[in-house]
């Protein structure tokens, strides 16, 4: 199973919450890929000795914080890593098939039914995130 994250140092600490929650609800060896946007040293180590302890491996990514400086900065809790999915086969070769989860997600049943569903003929499933406002005019512009 691929799980793909994207973050920056500031939420760091709640990817690797993300990340426990995930790997304490899914019975099977995970691959999680992080498009990293200056994620230190110190916050790499936790998150990489949280998941080999459970046989799980991490890749940190690089990105290029320059690839979305002119993106607009609608809302002021949103950083730059939000953008850094509209990459990702940038970032990401040969994998044919990943989820990915929002850094500030709390998972509390296993994603193994989701990894089940068959999306062989689509480029891509989604769902809608209905904690958005669909009148603030200021989300849908990021």
């Amino acid at each position: 199973m691929n799980i793909i994250f994207s973050s920056d140092n500031y939420y760091a600490p709640y990817l690797a919450v993300s990340i426990f929650s995930i790997i304490k609800n899914t019975p099977k060896k995970i691959n999680f890929y992080i498009l990293d946007m200056k994620i230190n040293q110190e916050n790499k180590t936790i998150i990489n000795n949280l998941a080999s302890a459970y046989s799980c491996k991490v890749f940190f990514l690089p990105v290029c914080e320059s690839d979305f400086q002119n993106f607009p900065k609608t809302i002021d809790y949103i950083s730059l890593a939000t953008y850094a999915r509209l990459n990702l086969t940038k970032y990401i070769k040969n994998i044919e098939k990943a989820i990915y989860i929002d850094v500030d997600t709390l998972t509390n049943s296993s994603l193994q039914e989701l990894w089940n569903i068959d999306i062989t003929n689509y480029y891509l499933a989604a769902c809608r995130d209905t904690f958005i406002d669909i009148k603030n005019e200021a989300y849908k512009k990021t």
